[in-house]
């Protein structure tokens, strides 16, 4: 998958952060984004002790991406014929390492597709050179990957208590993604001997979720009443989990595919707002 450029980068204002603010720096790097860290922001903490409210500053950098502008992931794929012209496709990928500068993580998926004939339905439909055909699929993918940099807190930072935050207790954070998609798709293909030319335009849709996992330094303020405010730290456990539903598009495809008695070779291309290159190996029982 080629990720484009609208996707390397976000927005920092479109976060609305209500305590975080940054002097240079507009965009930072998503997780397919420049290897290279974020800007810098304060973030402005305030803690009401009536009738005081306290407040201080600390200073955070947001995290670089990775530096991979695309994900390669070997498939395996397996193909049954059925009655009435109907195929049933299984994909799965056991878990296996993704390649990575920063961030090493490791990627599974798996889905099912079902494809039939419509043409057998047409008057005459067998008196046309090409084939036309409905296909549906469901696939989940499921991505996780520990920092090897862990957040901590800055230095000199304490709990409340006065303790010093300990860099080990910070060790298991990781990102981790769940990816749930299906897709509708109508296509024409011809076959020219062992050879299959096919086209494709359908429909996409996909919820993704995005946690946070592990224990977060979250900065704070203290204020006794009598002493000046200082930061704090104050660990969090799990602290964030974000779900998009807005990765629905419309996408066209094309491709060939070569069948040898029951081994098959394809190669496609997928274009949409998310651009796909594959080719592969299969075994299809017909």
């Amino acid at each position: 998958m080629l990720v484009p450029k609208l996707n390397k980068t976000y927005n920092i204002a479109g976060l609305n952060l209500s305590n975080m603010k940054f002097a240079t720096g507009k965009t930072a790097p998503t997780i397919f984004g420049e290897d290279k860290e974020g800007p810098t922001g304060d973030v402005i903490i305030t803690r009401a002790y009536p009738p005081i409210v306290a407040s201080d500053t600390v200073h955070y950098s947001l995290p670089a991406g990775t530096g991979i502008s695309m994900m390669v992931m070997p498939t395996f794929q397996i193909g049954l014929g059925l009655m009435k012209n109907t195929d049933i496709t299984f994909r799965y990928v056991p878990k296996v390492e993704t390649p990575g500068s920063k961030i090493t993580g490791k990627v599974s998926l798996w889905g099912v597709g079902l494809r039939h004939d419509l043409l057998q339905y047409l008057p005459g439909g067998k008196l046309i050179p090409l084939s036309l055909s409905i296909m549906g699929a469901y696939s989940q993918m499921n991505f996780g990957a520990d920092f090897p940099n862990a957040l901590n807190p800055p230095n000199g930072v304490t709990y409340e208590n006065g303790t010093m935050p300990v860099a080990s207790t910070y060790a298991d954070q990781a990102l981790n993604v769940n990816v749930k998609a299906w897709n509708v798709n109508a296509i024409i293909s011809k076959k020219i001997l062992m050879v299959t030319v096919y086209v494709s335009g359908g429909y996409n849709s996909s919820k993704a979720e995005y946690a946070l996992n592990g224990t977060y330094p979250i900065p704070n303020v203290y204020f006794d009443g009598v002493h000046a405010p200082k930061p704090i730290v104050v660990d969090k456990k799990d602290p964030l989990t974000v779900t998009d539903k807005k990765l629905s598009y419309f996408k066209g495809n094309a491709g060939l595919r070569l069948n040898i008695a029951i081994i098959t070779l394809h190669a496609d291309y997928t274009f949409g707002k998310y651009q796909t290159i594959s080719g592969g190996l299969g075994i299809s029982f017909r």
